[in-house]
């Protein structure tokens, strides 16, 4: 399998190249977008039909193809992708195929998957042509294509979303990065996508953010020592912004979906990987065509408050002429542009985020520490980094100091229990926690994350500001004999009113 070779983008082990798979129904375009993509990337990919490859392995062409027996092509047609891989090793290039995934007989009305398991192993992206049944059909009829005359629309459009689906779901489970493209200008908007496949390495990302970080730096009219960067779903909110927005997308379908998206993606071969954050990015793409996307988007934030913490912070930053915030989060920015300004925030509160590929970045774990870093380093700023899940551990461990926000047991995430025990316990570094829901246990224990109070002079001076006089230090004797003497009048029933007072009194002294 090549999902290895996805990770941040990089080459594949042992040099596996890069195979692009164009693929959708007879009719759909596929052609077409080929000759296209010979005049503006012929000299730097193989650019070929797996049908040609096909014919070129068989004595007698397609016809004598045809004629085998089921086992018999799908040995052929492995070969013609193995055959694929070997032309791009020895010419160190791109292959750009056309193929089809599933096909429809003329003798019956089964559909039939010829889908290898080499091709599994061998495509790194695959990008659908979801084109009209009305246009295919059409152009079927005009131009005498392959597929029979006799499909109607009805017959086409559930064949294609069939197809579409299946090979969806072989993408996702192989860690082939996938893309539906449903609008007419497929050639325009496929030469895109290969500039961000083919030279879309995970660095270009981080350039990309640090640009927007310089941007919103430079625009600031505050003289800085100190900033604030915080993580977004969850953080901000109990809300996890990604969760509801595709609960509001399928809410609509029949049926309904049962599996989240975002954890198909995460939880499956890509991981946490730079590869996993483009196949999220592309997954809001295909619906940025039209008003579904702004629109989920609106509804989500409408459904969002900000722990009231986490807002008094905010407010109080706006006011302060030393100190920045600022949100970095792999959540869609939109959502959150949308929830800050409601409160007023958004102005002074900048967000750094993910979502479609237009107009937002691709953000990562790695990303985050590294516009920490870029605060730091270019800018000499102290910084604060405020978050709750995994994939904060690397911008914690960059930051100055590092937050834990801590929400609802029920709802925060049971893995970064034991990765943040093991970070602390490594010395990667040391953090407080702010435990914002009710009735909720902290994380780990106090000793080793303490308690701290984001609104508190304390926490304002010594951990935004690092003022050394006023460092926050706690120091815990919770489990002490000396804390269970004093404790001792404190809790008898018979002691109250002024007693009770004077007993206060003394075991703080």
């Amino acid at each position: 399998m090549c999902a290895e070779k996805l990770i941040d983008f990089d080459n594949c082990p042992a040099g596996r190249p890069i195979v692009v798979g164009i693929y959708g129904l007879p009719g759909s375009g596929k052609t077409f977008v080929l000759n296209g993509l010979r005049q503006t990337h012929g000299t730097d990919c193989l650019l070929t039909e797996g049908s040609e490859v096909i014919s070129r392995l068989v004595e007698g062409g397609l016809a004598a193809f045809q004629v085998l027996d089921e086992a018999q092509k799908y040995s052929v047609r492995e070969l013609a992708t193995r055959t694929i891989v070997a032309d791009c090793m020895n010419d160190g290039k791109t292959a750009i195929v056309t193929g089809h995934f599933m096909l429809w007989p003329n003798v019956d009305n089964d559909r039939t998957a010829v889908w290898t398991q080499q091709d599994s192993e061998t495509y790194t992206h695959i990008i659908y042509l979801n084109t009209l049944a009305e246009t295919i059909r059409e152009r079927c009829l005009q131009h005498g294509g392959k597929i029979r005359p006799s499909l109607s629309v009805d017959q086409l459009r559930e064949w294609q979303k069939e197809e579409e689906a299946q090979l969806r779901s072989a993408c996702q489970k192989n860690g082939i990065i996938y893309y539906a493209l449903e609008n007419e200008q497929a050639t325009l908007k496929i030469i895109k996508l290969l500039e961000i496949f083919l030279h879309g390495k995970h660095d270009s990302h981080r350039q990309e953010a640090e640009a927007l970080l310089d941007r919103i730096v430079s625009s600031s009219t505050k003289s800085l020592v100190s900033a604030l960067v915080l993580d977004a779903d969850k953080t901000l909110s109990p809300a996890d912004s990604g969760r509801l927005f595709w609960k509001h997308v399928e809410r609509d379908k029949i049926p309904p979906s049962t599996t989240d998206p975002l954890k198909q993606i995460f939880g499956g071969p890509l991981g946490y990987s730079s590869a996993a954050f483009l196949q999220a990015a592309l997954l809001y793409e295909e619906l940025a065509g039209d008003k579904i996307f702004e629109n989920a988007c609106a509804d989500v934030a409408a459904q969002i408050s900000l722990y009231p913490d986490i807002a008094s912070l905010l407010l109080r930053i706006q006011s302060d002429e030393k100190v920045m915030a600022m949100v970095v989060t792999c959540g869609l920015r939109l959502v959150w542009e949308k929830v800050l300004h409601r409160y007023g925030l958004l102005s002074t509160t900048r967000i750094i985020g993910s979502g479609p590929l237009t107009g937002t970045q691709v953000i990562t774990g790695q990303v985050k520490a590294r516009l920490v870093a870029r605060l730091q380093k270019k800018y000499n700023l102290r910084v604060t980094a405020v978050g709750d899940g995994i994939l904060d551990l690397e911008m914690f461990a960059q930051a100055d100091q590092a937050v834990i926000v801590v929400g609802d047991e029920q709802t925060r995430s049971q893995r970064m229990e034991g990765e943040l025990a093991r970070a602390i316990n490594d010395g990667r570094f040391t953090a407080y926690q702010a435990v914002f829901a009710e009735r909720t246990s902290p994380r780990l224990s106090t000793s080793s994350l303490p308690l701290v109070d984001l609104n508190s002079r304390m926490f304002w001076d010594g951990v935004v500001l690092g003022l050394p006089d006023t460092a926050l230090s706690v120091t815990h004797f919770t489990d002490t004999r000396v804390s269970k003497i004093l404790a001792t009048p404190m809790r008898d029933a018979a002691n109250r009113g002024p007693v009770l007072r004077r007993a206060h009194w003394q075991t703080g002294q």
